[in-house]
């Protein structure tokens, strides 16, 4: 299987995930400084998201964000950017220069 050339991101209510190929990285909704952790039972994490690494467990029950804090780090600014994008294509940002274009507007 070839890899993924790049993350793809999903946001609903609330919630959101970046998928890098091995990792996965979750921010639920609400989410301070607790969640899911081994076995679904309640986490020690320190941060507002959660790292999973989908080959070796793939039923999400281990956050790696504190094993990992390189690729936690990567993956959790990379969903930021991601989702400062989608915000900045939802109020339309993204098209206005295609569409002044088209209609010959500056």
């Amino acid at each position: 299987m070839a890899g993924r050339p790049r993350p793809i991101g999903f946001q609903s209510g609330g919630q959101a995930a970046l998928v890098d190929n091995r990792y996965k990285l979750i921010k639920p909704e609400g989410r301070r400084r607790s969640g899911r952790g081994q076995e679904g039972g309640p986490s020690e994490s320190k941060t507002d998201c959660l790292l999973f690494d989908l080959v070796a467990d793939p039923g999400e029950t281990r956050d790696l964000a504190a094993e990992k804090p390189e690729i936690f780090a990567a993956m959790k600014q990379a969903l930021q950017a991601w989702q400062r994008s989608c915000q900045h294509s939802s109020q339309g940002a993204d098209y206005r220069d295609d569409q002044a274009a088209q209609q010959g507007t500056p």
